[in-house]
């Protein structure tokens, strides 16, 4: 379900964070970008800016992945005939996820 990141912006914080961190290095645009949201939603962190819009293009990437079964080849050590695109980040994000939770 898509969801607007200023109503969040302005609803209390309720989120859980995963025990490893990760650091990235942006493109000085992309940068400049995070700090204008900073400047104009000071009541957010920039953390916490960075981690909606992840969250955002997280669930737009996944709305774009193929849902009918086919080769899946090519994807990482995984092959698999008979299994979608989507099904298989599925599959895959439970085994991170339950990586990350014996943490």
């Amino acid at each position: 379900m898509k969801y607007s990141l200023k109503a969040k912006w302005f609803s209390p914080d309720n989120s859980s964070f995963s025990p490893k961190q990760t650091s990235i290095r942006l493109p000085i645009l992309s940068a400049a970008k995070i700090d204008a949201l900073c400047e104009m939603f000071p009541s957010m962190t920039k953390n916490s800016i960075i981690n909606d819009l992840i969250i955002e293009a997280l669930e737009s990437f996944v709305m774009e992945l193929e849902t009918d079964p086919g080769s899946t080849c090519g994807y990482g050590n995984f092959c698999d005939e008979n299994i979608s695109e989507k099904a298989l980040f599925e599959k895959l994000t439970q085994h991170h996820l339950g990586e990350l939770s014996k943490i």
